[in-house]
């Protein structure tokens, strides 16, 4: 009868209001998952920006890590001294300008 289909069709649309309602309950958790995840990976790199700087080659004198990258780039196994030079001189500011102070750094290279 007519009244049995409205109410199966009003059951079937009372249903589908449920899945709107349950996905929006399923979102709500993966939104907040994420945002933590997120907030643990800033917090994971901000420590690990702080630990780098207590890393004991910042604590080499400028003389020792000067003669580390000139051993380093020096060495047989390397192809092209040119390429360590630049290498080295990209890891931080204070590598930078220890590199560039460094004039043994480049006057070797084969091209």
């Amino acid at each position: 009868t007519e009244e049995e289909t409205a109410c199966v069709n009003q059951i079937l649309h009372d249903a589908e209001s449920d899945f709107v309602n349950y996905d929006a309950e399923i979102v709500r958790p993966e939104v907040a998952f994420s945002a933590l995840m997120h907030k643990r990976k800033c917090l994971q790199d901000y420590v690990a920006q702080h630990r780098s700087l207590l890393a004991p080659v910042r604590r080499l004198p400028p003389e020792v890590l000067s003669l580390i990258f000139l051993t380093h780039c020096r060495q047989e196994s390397s192809k092209n001294t040119l390429i360590d030079s630049i290498v080295l001189s990209q890891v931080s500011i204070g590598w930078r300008r220890l590199a560039l102070e460094s004039p043994r750094l480049w006057t070797h290279f084969i091209l």
